[in-house]
């Protein structure tokens, strides 16, 4: 199953969005440092995620008015928007 990155600014947000996902929906999450793969400015976070998860999280990450740098595939680092 591919996966895909939800980059943002702070630990903090993507540990919001990780624990709604968990609490609210039981879909499973990781927490990383963003790869040093991709450009995002100073130091930030990345929550990793089945693909197939990503609209309820991106919808969440809207809803909760969070900011995030994109969303990047796993395996390639590309930007996915």
């Amino acid at each position: 199953m591919d996966k895909v990155l939800i980059v943002f600014l702070s630990a903090t947000s993507a540990s919001r969005i990780k624990s709604v996902l968990e609490k609210k929906y039981a879909i499973p999450s990781k927490i990383m440092q963003t790869p040093s793969g991709i450009a995002a400015s100073g130091c930030s976070y990345c929550l990793e995620l089945k693909e197939k998860h990503l609209h309820v999280a991106w919808n969440l990450v809207k809803s909760m008015d969070l900011s995030s740098k994109g969303v990047f595939k796993a395996d390639t680092l590309q930007k996915i928007f």
